[in-house]
């Protein structure tokens, strides 16, 4: 099975920094980064460095925002990591990469019924009839 990886903003900062995005599609066969995700690199004060490498790394795909599930956007994350756990929740067998304490807290992730963002990850039959 592919793996398909969702990156937040800081993993790419950080690689970027080091100039080893290469990493994420050597480990990936697909890596998405969220729109709100470059907008996050191009307005902070490593937007020369991130934003600009993430555009010129090959295999590293910029992606629509997805529309985000009313119970992910009541966690109150900020936009990169809500279009980030919404995407990996979208495509099947994606996989999120966040570093944001919030967003990976186990009863944050409790809200889904489940221990962490997996392939195979999705709403609970319960959460799906009140939509």
């Amino acid at each position: 099975m592919p793996r398909i990886w969702v990156v937040n903003a800081s993993p790419l900062i950080l690689l970027a920094r080091i100039e080893r995005l290469d990493l994420l599609t050597s480990l990936a066969e697909t890596v998405r980064v969220p729109r709100s995700v470059l907008q996050e690199l191009e307005a902070g004060a490593h937007r020369d460095a991130a934003a600009d490498a993430v555009r010129n790394t090959p295999g590293l795909s910029i992606v629509p925002d997805p529309s985000v599930p009313e119970q992910v956007a009541a966690w109150d994350l900020g936009a990169g990591e809500t279009h980030v756990i919404a995407d990996a929740l979208e495509v099947p067998d994606a996989e999120a990469v966040l570093d944001d304490l919030a967003a990976r807290a186990p009863n944050t992730l409790s809200t889904y019924d489940f221990l962490r963002l997996s392939p195979h990850a999705r709403l609970s039959s319960s959460e799906e009839s009140s939509q």
